[in-house]
């Protein structure tokens, strides 16, 4: 399973692909996003072309993935300038059809791989047909938006109620490749790293994004290696991945189940002003 990491400086780049992060990725998505998400404590990367630029040179080795904007007039000149900037994926948010998938892959013409961001509901009912579409690498199930579109209270109720199950069927039917969320560390949340990363390995994903918790919202090398040490829960992460593929399927069953109670429990608690 491929690790992601959101990430603009080159240095902070260069130090996590030297330590278990296999894709960096540039976000340079903001059309809309203030819109659905002002509200939360959501972090807003405000990353430049110029990020892409020097992230690339930093992590040669690493794949460097840039998050343009949802379809608009401009998406076929972002397109072009993530090629230009030797991107190795574009992720295409807010994604509800396979029809806007073609449209990019028609801009793309090979030359860049596609990543869906499934987010919507009328994504995740159509997830096969876009993951069937020409050019696509992969498939992310964007549980952020998703969940808010949805009404509900917790984004990994998608999880726990079967609708990233269905998903991610949907996806291995074509087949093809499919992550979903993020993940923090292994111990410590109110919904541990290591069961989510359990599901990710009970349904087959092949890509998560760290998510803050996991890097305490660092920035640069120097908050990093101050906050947190980075090579080590990457090793933990990856002991605690060759743990869970060895469960027996009845493991498997138990922890799917005591996942999604804990995820039942963190909703309920939320709604109840609790959070």
């Amino acid at each position: 399973m491929k690790l992601i990491m959101i990430a603009r400086d080159p240095d902070l780049a260069q130090f996590v692909a030297e330590h278990g992060v296999q894709r960096i990725m540039v976000d340079l998505e903001v059309l809309g996003k203030a819109e659905r998400q002002g509200h939360l404590d959501t972090v807003f990367s405000h990353h430049t072309w110029d990020d892409v630029d020097a992230v690339r040179r930093a992590v040669p080795e690493a794949e460097v993935m840039v998050r343009i904007n949802p379809y608009h007039e401009e998406s076929g000149a972002e397109v072009q300038r993530a090629v230009d900037a030797g991107a190795d994926l574009v992720m295409v948010p807010m994604v509800a059809d396979a029809e806007t998938v073609q449209a990019f892959s028609d801009y793309a013409q090979g030359r860049v791989g596609l990543v869906p961001l499934v987010e919507t509901a009328a994504g995740a009912c159509r997830v096969q047909a876009i993951a069937a579409t020409p050019g696509v690498k992969e498939v992310y199930f964007g549980l952020n938006d998703m969940h808010l579109q949805m009404g509900l209270s917790f984004m990994f109720e998608l999880l726990a109620g079967g609708v990233v199950d269905a998903m991610a069927s949907a996806c291995q039917q074509v087949p093809n490749r499919f992550g979903f969320g993020g993940i923090g560390r292994m111990a410590g949340d109110r919904l541990p790293g290591r069961s989510v990363l359990g599901e990710h390995v009970r349904l087959g994903s092949e890509s998560v994004i760290l998510a803050r918790s996991f890097h305490a919202r660092s920035q640069n090398l120097a908050e990093l290696k101050e906050r947190v040490d980075f090579p080590a829960e990457v090793q933990a992460l990856r002991a605690a991945q060759a743990e869970l593929q060895a469960r027996t399927p009845q493991e498997t069953e138990l922890d799917r189940h005591a996942t999604a109670q804990c995820i039942h429990a963190i909703a309920a608690q939320i709604r109840q002003g609790g959070a």
